[in-house]
């Protein structure tokens, strides 16, 4: 999406700059010294073709960056880590292991870590109870 939006500002930008040199255009004279009404007509048309080809580019870009930014997940089953409240259409299911058996509590074998409102931590203080150490708490949205 983002490198739609950035090809979208950059098409932008250029109908607008292809824009103010056809409105600032001025035929100046050929190499003979003369310019007749044709070549300068012929021109500005050149420049009004590419405008309106920029400006077909970058309507197909926006039509293609609104279609892919929704408010909608995807079809289909599955979870994600929850943050707060479920989205519309998914429920939260929570679960959770205490106290579970590592082979020593120290920083090496425990890496407490929050993900949302997920986490891994120490029971305890860590070390605490020996071996048995860990705790995992996971709190997903599902559909």
């Amino acid at each position: 999406i983002q490198t739609l939006e950035k090809q979208v500002q950059i098409l932008t930008n250029l109908v607008h700059a292809q824009s103010n040199i056809v409105s600032k255009f001025s035929c100046s004279k050929g190499s003979s010294g003369s310019n007749t009404a044709s070549e300068c007509i012929s021109k500005v048309a050149d420049q009004a073709k590419k405008i309106a080809k920029l400006e077909k580019d970058l309507n197909s870009l926006q039509t293609t960056v609104s279609a892919h930014v929704s408010d909608q997940w995807p079809s289909g089953s599955y979870c994600i880590l929850a943050s707060g409240n479920c989205p519309a259409g998914f429920s939260l299911c929570s679960g959770y292991m205490k106290a579970i058996s590592l082979y020593a509590g120290s920083a090496y074998y425990m890496k407490q870590a929050t993900f949302g409102d997920s986490k891994i931590q120490c029971h305890g203080r860590c070390g605490q109870y020996g071996h048995w150490t860990g705790e995992l708490y996971i709190n997903a949205c599902c559909k």
